[in-house]
Formats: C-alpha cells, sequence, structure tokens
C-alpha cells in the first residue's frame, strides 16, 4: 500500500490554521530546526516503551489481527518510524500536508487534520500515540475525548 495523504483537513481555529501556515512552510528544515529526533540522540527507550504496550495488548491485538497505530500530530514521523516494528497498519495524523508529504513511513495511510478532530470510525486503532504533542494542542480535553473514541 503507498502512502496517501487524505486532504479533508478539519480546522479547530484560526490558531489551528496558523499552526498549519507555520509547519507547512518550515516542513523542508523541520530537522534542522527541531534537533531532538535525530540519530545523535540514543532512542531506544522508545522502542521499550512499545514492547511493553504490545505485551500489555498482546491478548486484544492478536484478535485484531493486524493491530493498528496512529502516529497523532505526527510531525517528522519519528513515533511513527519507531512503531512500524510492532504495528501492521500505520496512519500518520498531522494538521501540516507538507509534514506529511515529506515524512517517509512506508505503507502508512496521511490524514490532513487537526488532532482535536481525529477523522476515523469508532474502534479503529489499538493504540494511538503522540511525541512531543500536548503542547501543540488548543484543548488536549478534546484530543483524548476523541482518541477515546478511536481506540478498540
Amino acid at each position: 500500500m503507498n502512502s496517501k495523504i487524505n486532504s479533508n483537513s478539519v480546522f479547530q481555529d484560526e490558531v489551528s490554521r496558523a499552526n498549519q501556515r507555520f509547519y507547512d512552510q518550515i516542513a523542508k528544515k523541520y530537522d534542522e530546526v527541531d534537533r531532538r529526533r535525530g540519530d545523535h540522540i540514543d532512542h531506544t527507550w522508545v522502542d521499550e516503551v512499545f514492547t511493553n504496550i504490545v505485551f500489555i495488548l498482546k491478548p486484544s491485538m492478536l484478535r485484531a489481527n493486524k493491530p493498528s497505530f496512529m502516529d497523532a500530530a505526527s510531525g517528522s514521523g519519528f513515533l511513527a518510524q519507531r512503531a512500524q516494528k510492532f504495528f501492521h497498519k500505520m496512519t500518520l495524523l498531522d494538521i501540516s500536508r507538507n509534514m506529511l508529504r515529506r515524512t517517509e513511513v512506508p505503507g502508512t495511510l496521511k490524514v490532513c487534520s487537526d488532532a482535536c478532530f481525529i477523522l476515523v470510525n469508532e474502534s479503529s486503532f489499538d493504540v494511538i500515540g503522540g511525541f512531543a504533542t500536548l503542547h501543540h494542542l488548543k484543548s488536549p480535553k478534546i484530543f483524548f475525548q476523541e482518541s477515546y473514541i478511536a481506540l478498540r
């Protein structure tokens, strides 16, 4: 399955639109600006977190047949890149179309939307994660409510 970008963006308000414009503009230089995710940093702890999640959820994930993961406010796709070792179905959700375009995670569905508006059916994902996400959300409460609905 090739990566596709669903362009049905939903924006919460003018702040969300400003965030979208900002990240669309810096997408090409994002890795230079944000140095928290480069190869110069040991991120094995992220793999350990995913290992623990899979262990805890193993019975329910086995029923799902193809465990699924959504990287909410995916940005550079750092978390999804780490998660692909553990999950068969991957979805990237980000407010910036250009950030989604530059992110290379083979076989993922890419959805352009505000993380407070998760445009999926109920019970669509086994795990929803985000890396350095909460400070970007205008309403973390709405994000968690939307995530709860989207989780199996």
